[in-house]
């Protein structure tokens, strides 16, 4: 049975029916594709294999990945924090409903007996020289045009590094307007103009001679004397009238001198022309309400 079944396939001819000729062909392309994976072997990866990753190669973490994110977003997180620095330092943030003006003297300082002036005493903090003890109360006052506005005064000029024995003269206060002027409160060891201690004006010696020790201080750079056009002596102030172009703070200067235990103090109002001839009034009051 299974001889004929065999045969069956066959024609008597002896040659192969065209079904089992289909069934050869299909072995036969068979067989030579499994010979030709054979031969491939290690040296020829087929179009499957090759499409398949490396598994022995590294792969990043996700902690790599973060690592590398964080390395890379450094510089501009630094740049940003600088920028951020640069501008919190420049440009400081307002709050909400403040408006950029400066506040005058009027916005936090009391009225002054005299119209359209508030009077300045400083308060236990507002200077080195009052927070060293230099100066004690009841401080020195003066009265100001209610819309004058406080000057920056830097810390090299202030005796802020110096105090309690600062060497040299210190500005203690600075207040200013666009229309008026300028004045300037300077205060100084008498031990730098006299070795005696509790010194008076007098024993400075008179308005000439002090005026050549201190003129550099109301102009600002020197002063020649002969630009001091008028000099009086009242209630214990040398009050000096000068009149110099090259003065820093302006052409007109008033300056107030005189001595309080050890240590002298220079009030100074300066103004150019154009302020001058609008407020030469409101300065001379100016000088005249100083008070040590």
């Amino acid at each position: 049975m299974q001889a004929l079944s065999g045969s069956s396939n066959l024609t008597q001819s002896g040659k192969s029916s065209p079904r089992c000729s289909k069934r050869n062909s299909r072995l036969s392309l068979a067989t030579v594709q499994s010979q030709n994976h054979q031969s491939i072997g290690s040296s020829t990866v087929s179009k499957e294999s090759a499409s398949i990753p490396n598994i022995n190669a590294k792969v990043p973490t996700n902690s790599s990945i973060a690592h590398r994110r964080a390395m890379l977003s450094f510089p501009l997180a630094l740049a940003a924090s600088q920028l951020l620095l640069l501008n919190s330092s420049t440009k400081p943030a307002l709050a909400a409903g403040k408006s950029t003006a400066t506040r005058t003297a009027a916005d936090f300082l009391p009225a002054s007996s005299t119209p359209g002036f508030v009077t300045y005493s400083p308060d236990e903090r507002a200077t080195p020289s009052i927070r060293a003890g230099v100066i004690n109360p009841a401080y020195y006052s003066f009265d100001l045009p209610s819309n004058w506005n406080e000057g920056t005064i830097l810390n090299i000029q202030s005796g802020n590094f110096c105090m309690p024995n600062c060497p040299e003269p210190w500005t203690e206060t600075i207040w200013k307007s666009p229309a008026d002027g300028q004045c300037t409160l300077i205060v100084s060891q008498l031990s730098r103009l006299i070795s005696k201690s509790n010194a008076t004006l007098k024993d400075l010696g008179t308005p000439e001679s002090v005026v050549e020790r201190i003129g550099n201080f109301i102009t600002g750079n020197y002063l020649d004397t002969e630009d001091v056009t008028n000099i009086q002596v009242k209630d214990g102030y040398y009050v000096y009238e000068v009149f110099a172009p090259y003065a820093k703070d302006g052409a007109h200067s008033i300056a107030a001198f005189t001595v309080k235990k050890d240590l002298a103090y220079l009030f100074v109002v300066a103004a150019n022309e154009k302020q001058w001839a609008k407020s030469e009034e409101k300065l001379r009051h100016m000088v005249d309400s100083f008070k040590p």
